[in-house]
């Protein structure tokens, strides 16, 4: 059985900004990382907990060929998506968006 995949309204934000970067590099390479995301959803939605923690509760998968992870947690009824951010940043700027204690 698949939880049901609920996404912070954030993470449309962050998406945009790095299709909007890859677009101006090229559109070939904004095709490659919608169909990168996309994929890392389905990796994740089909076994969340293969992933590794990072704080607490919330686990990050990494996209195929660019240096992005998604920020999730599993909950036990819903995967909850918080954030997607560069691989160089600190796990810790998802913390405001999980929900939960410092």
């Amino acid at each position: 059985m698949t939880l049901p995949l609920l996404v912070r309204p954030e993470v449309a934000g962050d998406v945009d900004d790095i299709r909007r970067y890859y677009r101006e590099l090229s559109p070939h390479l904004e095709a490659a990382f919608e169909a990168a995301f996309k994929d890392a959803i389905a990796r994740m939605t089909a076994n969340p907990l293969a992933y590794s923690q990072v704080r607490g509760a919330m686990r990050r998968v990494r996209l195929k060929r660019f240096p992005y992870l998604v920020g999730y947690i599993v909950n036990p009824d819903s995967i909850l998506v918080v954030g997607v951010v560069h691989a160089a940043r600190d796990p810790e700027v998802w913390a405001a968006r999980s929900g939960e204690p410092d």
